[in-house]
């Protein structure tokens, strides 16, 4: 057989969106962005297929996001995006000391001012237009999950641990975020 790459009408590769193929020797049809396009090939044909996917990251504070977050970006090329350091922007711009009490406080009112799912929504835009594999950290409402699953590249992985382990973790991070109790671990 012959090594063809699948082209769009102007020529370009196709790297992503191929929603439907239907091979017999002859012809591939396939839909990016709603728009149909076909090449015909006489010959058997070799496709290569790449598509972009974004990995969500939820579980429990401490579980070991991201030991997992880490991983995917040094070992797999991952690029990372994460709704902690959003919301830590958007605390620092409004003058406010970043803690557990303020993540919350403008975690829930840019929520209230946008969607339930805003910052994860901007956060999807960004990953997609790296045009790269992506993992978003700390996906945390289901409203959030329920919007980033409408998409069919994204992946959505849960993560927990004992919550003694987990506590014993935030305690040895010491991220101003983590300064809590025990008791204060537990009922959050």
């Amino acid at each position: 057989g012959t090594n063809n790459s699948i082209c769009s009408r102007d020529g370009l590769p196709l790297v992503v969106g191929l929603l439907s193929f239907l091979i017999h020797g002859i012809s591939i049809v396939f839909s990016l962005n709603n728009a149909l396009y076909t090449k015909i090939e006489p010959t058997a044909i070799a496709i290569t297929i790449t598509i972009k996917i974004t990995i969500g990251i939820t579980g429990t504070l401490g579980a070991g996001k991201g030991t997992i977050v880490d991983y995917l970006v040094k070992e797999k090329g991952f690029v990372h995006f994460s709704v902690r350091d959003f919301i830590t922007k958007e605390i620092e711009r409004r003058g406010m000391p970043v803690n557990r009490d303020s993540m919350t406080i403008v975690g829930n009112d840019l929520r209230k001012q946008h969607s339930p799912s805003y910052i994860t929504d901007e956060l999807y835009k960004q990953a997609q237009e790296t045009g790269k594999n992506c993992i978003i950290e700390s996906v945390r409402t289901p409203l959030e999950v329920s919007e980033l699953r409408k998409h069919s590249n994204f992946y959505l992985f849960a993560i927990d641990a004992d919550a003694k382990v987990r506590y014993e973790r935030i305690v040895v991070r010491g991220s101003s975020t983590d300064n809590v109790s025990f008791e204060t671990f537990i009922a959050n």
